[in-house]
């Protein structure tokens, strides 16, 4: 549960510290006060959208840090635990966040860097926030369903189903893409054959067109070569005349003489038969690649010849040259996967059919389990209806079987909640015959229900009491209350009734100065809940009458 908030330059809440109970919590103020604002402060730091416009005016950062007590939330703690973000179980769970003027968020989980979706998983583990809208959400089919399922927690028979479903119709995309490939298969299978006979008749190996390459390259350039190496080696060795070795053996023998008797010239000796040594095994490497070489005009003509059938079918398939090789072995693979198209449309044929009967199974349990918690929902909202001042009034679910075409990852059904808020009147789909003030009633009657199966240890409630009022509104403050021996709920209201059914009234109230606004948030005591509902009840002018009508709530909720 939620036991401390500390907000700092949140929107107009310049700093607010708050310390929350178990049971329920009621925050109220007047219209624009602010109360919703503390719950917008909830939902940024439990992951949603950051956006600038939450720093309040003049400061640079809003500051949100949250603290939560979570011994025995096992979801929670396994995916603290999951995350390295928990020393010690037993210690409450810090949250933290800050937003810049630049629009960016740094988020901690205790003390630790944590990013936002580790925060949002981390907040629906620990918070469920319900607002208005929910009313409304629940005049759509599919949101009828989602809530029963919340009710009947199925979120592991959902995951299930989802997986189960996917992995079918994976199968069945695959199927039909053979389908369509196995139509164009005959003709391609005609051409493929073709292609890869041709080519397996050109024979061509891997690297062979390079090693052409090269061998044409020597061979048609082996006169230019022969004679280079013939000049080289008359010029280095083999002259009548002087030859390089022949100067250098000169030189050599004149400066090893000078040497003995000018040491400093014995580096230049030393130099000079060094350079004999590499004279005399240059003319020997020489003698051997031009002894190698030799003019081999048909040799020549065959690998040109050859290379000219190469190039042909590149040519014809609209490939370079160097990559024929490797669309060759691409054309010999697709044509052996069209050769096992058949087989393979027979395996996966067969899948289909498991996958298919393996969703039927848990579709079927999922829907039997459905009917069944159904059927105790609509006679607990029933009851609820008839304390929330619609006597006689009638609630169920019915389900329609879709399809097999209509399946999906939510199952084999639709339901539909239908409703008679009248004696007398026939039931009706809830869109169609209930008020603001009744859908708000049955929507409120079925949020307070579901959330009593929740693990959530918090629950916010934002408001959703609008439209409600009188002694209806006091039956959903103690509906809300009895709520709150189970979990902690935190309530945003409007109504007197509610509020004084409340174990901790927190009161928000805004304050205007000449150069700023700011909302002030505090905890009342017995004498200021006292006034706030006086004034929830009487408006502008607080009457003695009213702080009596005031007590006598309090008390009477007690």
């Amino acid at each position: 549960m939620l036991i401390e908030l500390h907000i700092r330059d949140f929107t107009i809440i310049e700093k607010t510290d708050l310390s929350f109970t178990n049971g329920m919590t009621v925050l109220t103020g007047e219209t624009g006060a602010g109360k919703s604002i503390l719950v917008d402060a909830l939902s940024f730091i439990l992951g949603c959208r950051a956006d600038s416009k939450y720093i309040r005016h003049c400061a640079e950062v809003a500051d949100i840090s949250a603290i939560f007590l979570i011994e025995g939330h096992n979801e929670a703690l396994q995916f603290l635990v999951e995350n390295d973000f928990l020393a010690d179980p037993a210690e409450p769970c810090l949250l933290r966040r800050v937003l810049s003027r630049e629009g960016r968020s740094k988020a901690y989980i205790n003390g630790h860097p944590a990013s936002l979706s580790q925060l949002k998983i981390l907040g629906n583990h620990l918070v469920n926030i319900h607002g208005q809208h929910e009313h409304y959400a629940l005049m759509k089919r599919e949101c009828q369903l989602a809530r029963l399922d919340h009710y009947a927690d199925h979120t592991d028979l959902l995951v299930e189903l989802k997986k189960s479903f996917n992995a079918w119709k994976h199968t069945e995309n695959q199927i039909h893409e053979l389908a369509k490939t196995q139509a164009e298969s005959n003709a391609k299978h005609e051409l493929l054959a073709y292609q890869v006979t041709e080519l397996q008749q050109l024979d061509l190996s891997e690297n062979e067109w390079e090693a052409l390459n090269a061998e044409q390259n020597k061979l048609s350039h082996a006169q230019e070569l022969i004679s280079l190496c013939s000049n080289s080696l008359q010029v280095l060795y083999e002259n009548e005349r002087d030859t390089v070795l022949g100067q250098l053996n000169s030189l050599h023998k004149q400066f090893k003489d000078s040497a003995r008797q000018h040491p400093e010239l014995s580096t230049i000796n030393t130099l000079l038969n060094d350079a004999i040594i590499n004279v005399q095994e240059c003319s020997h490497e020489l003698r051997d690649y031009h002894d190698r070489l030799s003019l081999d005009p048909e040799r020549l003509e065959a690998i040109e010849q050859r290379m000219q059938a190469i190039h042909a079918m590149a040519r014809k398939h609209h490939i370079p040259t160097e990559q024929l090789y490797a669309h060759y072995c691409e054309l010999e693979q697709q044509l052996r996967a069209l050769s096992h198209l058949d087989a393979n449309v027979e395996k996966l044929t067969a899948q289909l059919k498991m996958q298919a009967e393996q969703y039927q199974k848990i579709a079927e349990k999922l829907s039997l389990s459905r009917r069944k918690i159904a059927k105790t929902l609509s006679q607990k909202v029933q009851k609820s209806m008839q304390e929330l001042g619609m006597e006689g009034g009638k609630f169920i679910i019915e389900f329609e079987t879709l399809s097999a075409e209509q399946f999906s990852v939510h199952g084999i059904e639709r339901v539909q909640f239908m409703t008679s808020v009248n004696p007398g009147q026939p039931l009706m789909p809830m869109s169609d015959v209930v008020s603001g003030g009744e859908l708000s009633r049955i929507g409120l009657a079925i949020q307070v229900l579901t959330a009593e199966r929740s693990a959530t240890p918090t629950l916010i409630f934002d408001e959703v009491d609008t439209g409600i009022g009188g002694g209806t509104a006091e039956v959903v403050g103690k509906l809300l209350r009895k709520l709150g021996e189970h979990c902690q709920v935190m309530c945003v209201t409007h109504l007197p009734q509610v509020a004084a059914q409340a174990f901790q009234h927190i009161h928000v109230e805004k304050l205007k100065a000449k150069t700023h606004t700011a909302s002030h948030v505090h905890t009342l005591d017995k004498l200021g809940r006292q006034r706030e509902l006086a004034r929830m009840l009487g408006g502008i002018e607080i009457t003695e009458s009213t702080l009596k009508h005031a007590q006598e709530m309090l008390e009477k909720a007690e």
